[in-house]
């Protein structure tokens, strides 16, 4: 089985989040608005993203934000995710899904991101989705492993925090950081860090003609 993270892994998400802040500066919403309402909203709510928050308190700054009209660009926006993803998603996915793998994403978020990740194309690959409104991916993680009938599983994740906290819990799981970008935290307990799906495929290829039980990936 190989779990995997949406945002950073396959979804190149800074540059939706670029094409996300000219939305709201088309809307006459100042950038240095844009992030202090965000910030506002992650303190509000510590799970994933919660636009209908962060758009209410533009809104206090901006009163005259209209919310209807900025939600019907945000929708057409979600609407083209398939955009945005990264060239070696569909290639890594197509590859493991014809060699019969499970496989399976695990993303933080709610309404948003459940309508990216619909809107991007790749859910017909997974046997299973995953989208939490948690900063906590162990207990989806947990939920997936034991209900799987793989003798070995794979976890891919670009936050740190996510990738240590797997692997603390799950010291037998192949645990692999994405780092996509140099401002990226690297993680110390991750068995290896990967810079594309292409190495983390030779990766997994590399761990899974091992015997069970070899030490290291």
């Amino acid at each position: 089985m190989i779990i995997l993270d949406f945002d950073g892994v396959l979804f190149d998400d800074e540059r939706f989040k670029r094409d996300y802040w000219r939305l709201f500066r088309r809307h006459g919403v100042a950038h240095r608005i844009h992030q202090a309402a965000y910030a506002e909203s992650k303190a509000m709510h510590r799970g994933g993203y919660r636009h209908d928050l962060h758009l209410s308190f533009i809104r206090k700054r901006v009163p005259a934000f209209k919310i209807a009209d900025a939600q019907r660009d945000i929708h057409k926006l979600l609407a083209g995710s398939a955009a945005y993803l990264y060239r070696d998603a569909k290639p890594f996915l197509r590859h493991w899904k014809s060699k019969g793998e499970t496989l399976a994403l695990v993303s933080s978020g709610n309404a948003f991101q459940k309508r990216k990740v619909r809107a991007s194309g790749l859910s017909p690959f997974f046997r299973a989705t995953v989208v939490a409104d948690t900063t906590d991916k162990v207990g989806p993680v947990r939920t997936l492993v034991r209900g799987s009938r793989a003798a070995r599983a794979v976890f891919i994740d670009d936050r740190k925090n996510f990738v240590d906290a797997v692997k603390r819990n799950f010291p037998r799981i192949l645990v692999v950081q994405m780092i996509r970008r140099k401002d990226q935290e690297r993680s110390t307990r991750a068995d290896v860090i990967v810079r594309n799906l292409a190495q983390a495929r030779r990766v997994i290829e590399q761990w899974t003609a091992r015997p069970p039980g070899a030490r290291g990936y």
